[in-house]
């Protein structure tokens, strides 16, 4: 499994390139969460990762904005928090325009 560094390594040229981004955690489905909040913002989204242990989604979620939140083009505000939907899989995913 790939740490925490290694995944933000594999994304941080990605997130560079793209117009504004905001990280956050689920325990829905990707795409009932943007469906439900973030349509209207972002034009697309992706998974930077899941788990089915809530703390290391928790963890991940932390760490990437704590990385990125001083991007001009990360719209995070805050590093992380909030509580997730009970579920079987949690999710960090990245909302995005190109």
């Amino acid at each position: 499994m790939a740490t925490m560094k290694e995944l933000g390594d594999k994304y941080e040229s990605k997130l560079i390139g793209l117009k504004n981004f905001k990280i956050g955690k689920t325990g829905q489905t990707v795409k009932e969460r943007y469906d439900s909040e973030y349509a209207n913002v972002y034009e697309s989204y992706m998974i930077l990762g899941n788990s089915e242990d809530e703390d290391t989604i928790d963890e991940f979620e932390k760490y990437m904005i704590d990385r990125f939140i001083d991007f001009n083009n990360c719209d995070n505000e805050q590093i992380g928090g909030g509580k997730m939907a009970e579920s079987n899989q949690y999710i960090v995913y990245l909302m995005h325009n190109s």
